[in-house]
């Protein structure tokens, strides 16, 4: 993925201890029939950072409209919060690849896996990650 574009920053000072929600909205544009349009757009809500969070990330998939594509986006996040606290937090943009990490927070069974990209996707895989760190691939499907 991309170094990130950040598309607005909003700092605020916290009023009081505890929780703070964030919601950005918009409309994002973009000429899907250029080479150089990626396919896939990440965007993300960052807090007091200018990294992608990927627990605070959504993708955009391009689709042809026209020349141009336009995409309604939403995104939120709550936080904690101490009093008189400034937060900064940045509505990020990128090109990129989809990617997307879920967690399992006790044991789990995967029963299925059913890789889905039509034309843009070119690889999907699942790859456990075991609580003292070791790394395991389980699939890896390519086109």
């Amino acid at each position: 993925t991309a170094t990130p574009n950040v598309v607005r920053t909003v700092t605020v000072t916290c009023p009081k201890q505890g929780k703070l929600w964030a919601v950005a909205t918009g409309r994002m544009s973009f000429d899907v029939t250029s080479a150089q349009f990626p396919g896939t757009v990440v965007y993300a809500l960052s807090r007091n950072s200018t990294a992608m969070q990927v627990d605070f990330q959504q993708n955009l998939f391009g689709r042809f409209v026209g020349n141009f594509a336009n995409f309604p986006i939403a995104i939120q996040r709550v936080d904690n919060c101490n009093s008189g606290a400034n937060v900064t937090y940045r509505l990020l943009a990128t090109r990129g690849t989809f990617s997307s990490n879920v967690k399992f927070w006790k044991p789990a069974l995967v029963v299925s896996f059913q890789p889905h990209m039509h034309f843009r996707g070119s690889r999907m895989q699942i790859e456990a990650i075991h609580p003292d760190g070791r790394r395991e691939m389980l699939t890896d499907a390519t086109r």
